[in-house]
């Protein structure tokens, strides 16, 4: 009996020690193209373990994927359309095509497809998460008798893409507020006295539209503001104000309450479980943390063609094994080695 109470005390006095977080981290470079890095700890030290084409996204009923591909359609191809792809993810499960491109240019043209005069449709998702995503979209129509030209945002729920969602950013009440702090974040070239000097007259723009981005440790609102002079361009500008919690539900953890020194400045994302940080400034990386401080050199991930940021979901206990497995089955990047610097 005694050996017994001993070895419960010694089991209640060294708790088991939380298994290390994993990171998806979702990526979109100028060419419209997307993938997932999977970075998850080996031997001690974040690393790259699987790359996927596509955006690989947390549900509760596994991981899926959200995928853009552009095709043609129509008699001489005139009609163009990135196709919107979601789907689970799995071993030769490409997921149902969404809007595709003969179902756009019949509804856009009517009876004159598939010989009419064409449409152009780009969309770019700026957001992707459990629940939804957003994209911004151009469309151009020139079946019609004249050509229409429209851009835009949108947010669409993943089990209804077909659905935009009704969303407000801006009422009447905030529109002051969101315009000081638009004002504020706008950065202004060293010589460029004329921005310098008409800050505080620069005006929201919502038709120039607005979008989600990655910004400040969190997931903001990118709005566009007009100048004075009605000859120079609208300047978009990411402002502190978050996007909804309606939409975004993010995975990751509290921000410290103290300094972590030697922790670069930049867009910072921590896991739940305070093990590991991602930094995106000039570079992407990934610090391992242990009792507030940094626990060994970064691991820098390798990025190309100006890819941006449009997803990070944690991992945490086990989902990372489980993620880890599906992942590194389907990677079809190169996997480059930890690389710590």
């Amino acid at each position: 009996m005694r050996v017994a109470i001993v070895t419960l005390c010694s089991l209640w006095a060294f708790p088991v020690v939380a298994a290390p977080s994993g990171v998806l981290i979702g990526l979109r470079d100028n060419g419209n193209t997307y993938r997932t890095i999977w970075i998850v700890a080996e031997s001690g030290v974040p690393a790259v373990a699987a790359v996927v084409k596509a955006l690989v996204i947390p549900r509760k009923n596994g991981l899926w994927r959200i995928d853009v591909e552009l095709k043609t359609c129509g008699e001489i191809g005139q009609y163009q359309v990135d196709e919107l792809q979601i789907g689970p993810l799995g071993p030769g499960s490409g997921g149902p095509t969404i809007r595709d491109c003969e179902s756009i240019a019949k509804a856009s043209c009517g009876a004159l497809y598939p010989a009419g005069g064409g449409v152009v449709l780009e969309r770019w998702i700026s957001y992707a998460g459990p629940t939804h995503f957003a994209e911004q979209f151009w469309l151009t129509d020139s079946c019609g008798t004249r050509a229409v030209w429209e851009t835009g945002f949108s947010v669409h729920p993943i089990d209804h893409p077909e659905q935009s969602l009704p969303i407000q950013m801006v009422s009447e009440d905030s529109m002051d507020a969101l315009q000081v702090a638009a004002r504020q974040a706008l950065v202004c070239a060293t010589d460029d006295l004329d921005c310098i000097d008409s800050r505080d007259q620069y005006s929201l723009s919502l038709p120039s539209g607005w979008s989600i981005v990655r910004a400040g440790g969190q997931w903001s609102v990118l709005v566009a503001l007009s100048p004075p002079d009605p000859n120079l361009a609208p300047a978009p500008v990411i402002t502190a104000l978050p996007a909804p919690v309606t939409i975004l539900a993010p995975s990751e953890g509290q921000k410290p309450t103290t300094t972590i020194e030697g922790l670069p400045e930049g867009d910072r994302s921590f896991s739940p479980t305070g093990d590991m940080v991602i930094v995106r400034s000039e570079r992407l990386a990934a610090f391992r943390l242990g009792a507030g401080t940094i626990d060994g050199p970064p691991t820098r991930v390798e990025t190309r063609n100006d890819e941006q940021v449009v997803m990070i979901e944690w991992a945490v206990d086990s989902q990372v094994p489980a993620w880890d497995t599906v992942l590194r089955g389907l990677s079809n990047g190169t996997v480059p080695p930890a690389n710590p610097q």
